[in-house]
């Protein structure tokens, strides 16, 4: 477990922040060959700590962005490889997310590209984990669709299938649009839409797969039609085949807007957590979580968090201890002054009850946000990165740690680049040896490169 500083106090209590140091074993910084912004979107692990991989999108020489993948040394941060891709409309593109397959022997990417003549595609490429070749390389446009937007990327238990999920927009509005590859090949096995009954706007964000391989899941938001307003709609389809099995809707007291936006998948396979924003009578949002019956579809328990403001509260990330006894949120509540503060709760996993709550406000008194959440191999951590407000409006990286169990706040970790300006954390990855977190900061030259730091365990 990290050694960190003692930080925020239990919810209600005193909850500034000291200065950390310490434990931070490398920071690898990447800036493209063109000035500009440079930002790290995803960052994951091999299974044994050796190989750390990012991708994200960096400045191209005509000012657009090009995909960047990345893959570091995990004991020291040396660069191992490093990918670009620029596609054919020398325009946007933008990788979001990334996945290793279970051997290590495989990294794939998902994003979007533009193209000269079918808008936004869905692009997927998977890279020799060890040398960074490319594999294969997947386009996806619908049926004739403008404008794909990809937002998640899982791979299957044994390795043999790639799962992408995203939104599909046509002539008329966006569509669930998931797709299954040969994870060795590339080649296309299934492509299944979804459109709400309202027809109107549907996006799914969250994305996993049952531990025994047999069915993929699905989250997101979906218009229901008149009369409502955006649901969490999840998904259970059948990995040989595509079929949907089941579909599942939260539909929140207020009959408002509820937008699912993470997903994680219990151990054993029994259950699918979802988490989201969903609106209250006043307006306003708070946390929604809900657990579903992966074999069904069924949700058996349903839990809302609003803050003690009564203000906007807004999750980011769920994920689930390893013994599957603990359900892990993160997300951000408004304060009276307007600033947000994070917010981590656990649940137990059979009933919904709350275990733990804790607030984290940095000693600037401004505003911090999560952006990811990882639980440690062990089940002993609980770790959530994003920004934190420092003095002089500037932003610094937030990494947060808290025992699992009890919610004691073990620590925090901020970094601040070359520039000291805008720095953001937007992913995080545990090794049962250390802690990654990457996103983007501001670097001597004041343009954006992406910054991996490694934290000891």
């Amino acid at each position: 477990m990290v050694a960190l500083i003692p930080l925020a106090a239990p919810m209600g209590g005193a909850e500034a922040a000291t200065t950390a140091g310490g434990m931070q074993l490398w920071v690898s910084r990447y800036q493209g060959p063109w000035p500009g912004v440079d930002t790290g979107e995803d960052v994951a692990v091999s299974s044994d700590g050796a190989r750390v991989f990012v991708t994200g999108y960096s400045a191209g020489a005509s000012g657009d962005p090009d995909w960047a993948t990345l893959a570091y040394d995990g004991a020291t941060g040396a660069t191992l490889w490093a990918a670009r891709f620029n596609g054919q409309a020398d325009d946007i593109d933008a990788a979001t997310a990334l996945a290793i397959s279970p051997d290590d022997s495989l990294v794939f990417v998902t994003g979007h590209t533009e193209t000269q003549d079918t808008g936004q595609d869905y692009l997927t490429m998977a890279y020799d984990a060890a040398s960074g070749g490319v594999r294969w390389v997947k386009r996806y446009n619908g049926t004739g669709s403008l404008y794909q937007v990809p937002s998640t990327i899982a791979v299957s238990p044994d390795g043999t299938k790639l799962f992408v999920t995203g939104y599909s927009i046509g002539s008329n509005d966006s569509n669930y649009a998931t797709l299954a590859y040969d994870s060795t090949t590339g080649t296309p096995l299934w492509a299944r839409h979804y459109d709400g009954p309202g027809h109107g706007p549907d996006q799914p964000y969250g994305l996993g797969v049952s531990p025994d391989g047999s069915t993929v899941f699905v989250t997101g938001l979906s218009d229901f039609g008149p009369g409502e307003r955006g649901d969490f709609v999840t998904l259970g389809y059948d990995v040989a085949t595509g079929r949907r099995d089941w579909i599942s809707r939260y539909d929140g007291p207020a009959s408002g807007d509820d937008f699912a936006y993470s997903l994680a998948v219990m151990p054993d396979g029994s259950s699918v957590f979802v988490t989201g924003t969903s609106q209250d009578a006043s307006g306003l949002t708070d946390y929604g979580t809900v657990a579903i019956n992966a074999k069904r579809g069924a949700p058996f328990w349903v839990r809302r968090f609003d803050g003690s403001a009564g203000l906007t509260d807004y999750p980011t990330t769920v994920g689930i201890s390893p013994d599957g006894l603990l359900v892990f949120v993160t997300g951000f509540s408004t304060v009276v002054d307007g600033t947000y503060d994070v917010v981590t709760l656990a649940y137990d996993a059979t009933t919904g009850s709350t275990v733990w709550a804790r607030r984290f406000n940095g000693p600037a008194n401004g505003s911090d946000l999560p952006e990811d959440l990882a639980v440690s191999l062990d089940g002993s951590a609980v770790y959530v990165a994003g920004v934190t407000d420092v003095a002089g409006g500037d932003h610094d990286y937030l990494t947060l740690c808290y025992d699992a169990v009890t919610g004691e706040p073990l620590g925090v970790r901020r970094y601040d680049g070359p520039g000291d300006s805008a720095d953001r954390a937007l992913a995080v990855a545990v090794s049962d040896q250390d802690v990654y977190v990457t996103g983007y900061s501001t670097g001597g030259d004041a343009d954006l490169d992406y910054a991996t730091v490694a934290y000891a365990i």
